[in-house]
């Protein structure tokens, strides 16, 4: 592992065992922030080049997931791209959650730079901040991305009170349905996409309705007439924290946000849990080696 600290970007690497420049795997964490190094350890023993990047809550970078420039992602990628142990300047992108929906929206503004795209439990329009959700998440040339809109603190709090946990889909889904019109003005372009894309959903995400996300994109897909290869494994009886091989952790329970503090269900029954996890992880590898 390399602490990466220059052209602007923080990260670790992750350089598998391996003499031969082999394809690289940018890895975008969710709401938490920092660097998902778990996962990025997993895709260099598969032989990946495997970068953690991290965008907010990390020393030298902003404390919220609030105004970040997706051009920061363009850099890191491309300066991924010049590295020797990097194969044919192939670049993938694995997302989870709001990492999810950040790199299906790279892959929107973006098209040519980015081999393929895994995005797990993402969204399929643009939220707010975290956890300021008025305020924007992405910039693009010094612009804030639309936001969609998306349930309020004093929404979660009223339900933590009266569950003593919140089950914030519920609030997604109430939000989405009396601003229709906001929401689809949110929408990402997949359209634009022009690499293979695999999304990964549970259907008893508690989050945020991830399945029902990953539908309307594949819809929206359909609609455009695009060509590119793309693929939802949704699963029955799982929830948010689908995380990859089966050694991985399975994680049903309401557990403490780190930088809300609120206590949010996730969803899922542990033996679908597990298997999911399993599942989606052989998959993704095969997505991966075929791309």
């Amino acid at each position: 592992m390399i602490d990466i600290k220059e052209h602007g970007i923080i990260a670790k690497l992750f350089l598998p065992e391996a003499n031969e420049p082999r394809p690289a795997v940018i890895i975008l964490g969710g709401s938490g922030g920092g660097f998902d190094e778990p996962i990025a350890r997993l895709f260099a023993r598969q032989g990946y080049v495997a970068l953690a990047l991290a965008y907010f809550n990390a020393d030298g970078l902003p404390k919220y997931l609030e105004n970040i420039p997706l051009e920061y992602f363009l850099n890191a990628i491309r300066w991924l791209k010049n590295q020797l142990c990097v194969k044919s300047k192939q670049v993938h992108l694995y997302g989870i959650s709001r990492g999810g929906e950040l790199a299906i929206l790279l892959a929107s503004i973006f098209p040519e730079e980015i081999t393929s795209v895994v995005a797990v439990v993402p969204s399929c329009v643009t939220y707010g901040g975290v956890p300021h959700v008025k305020k924007p998440a992405w910039t693009l040339n010094k612009k804030p991305l639309p936001i969609a809109p998306s349930p309020e603190v004093e929404d979660e709090r009223e339900q933590q009170r009266t569950y003593n946990s919140v089950n914030l889909t519920q609030l997604f889904l109430e939000k989405m349905k009396k601003n229709a019109e906001k929401f689809e003005t949110a929408m990402i372009k997949v359209e634009n996409i022009k690499c293979p894309l695999l999304i990964v959903s549970g259907k008893d995400d508690r989050m945020w309705p991830s399945w029902l996300y990953g539908e309307k994109i594949m819809q929206r897909l359909e609609t455009t007439h695009s060509k590119i290869f793309r693929e939802h494994l949704c699963y029955e009886n799982v929830g948010h924290v689908i995380l990859p091989s089966s050694r991985a952790p399975v994680i049903t329970e309401a557990g403490k946000h780190p930088v809300t503090g609120l206590c949010y269900e996730v969803g899922g029954d542990p033996v679908a849990q597990a298997k999911a996890n399993q599942d989606s992880w052989e998959k993704i590898i095969q997505f991966f080696t075929r791309f």
